[in-house]
């Protein structure tokens, strides 16, 4: 994302269930799922990050929790109706 004229990454770790947000090589933080069931997310960022970055970090961060989710679900499914075939 490009929030005034500086190009923002939030990035997905594969060991673990946190983002951490950069702008090139510098790290800024992390958001965190509050725990595993939750739909809650916690921010860690640097206090420089506008605080409508925080915001829409962590409303990225549940959507991408939330359709990794779906998408497991979906996978589970699919494995039972191939089975059941």
């Amino acid at each position: 994302m490009v929030y005034e004229q500086i190009a923002y990454g939030l990035d997905a770790d594969f060991w673990s269930p946190s983002l951490t947000m950069s702008t090139g090589t510098r790290l800024l933080g992390t958001v965190k799922r509050a725990g595993f069931f939750s739909q809650e997310s916690l921010v860690d960022l640097m206090d420089d990050v506008p605080l409508e970055l925080q915001a829409i970090a962590s409303w990225a961060a549940l959507l991408i929790w939330r359709r990794a989710q779906l998408a497991g679900a979906m996978a589970v499914i699919a494995v039972v109706v191939i089975e059941a075939s």
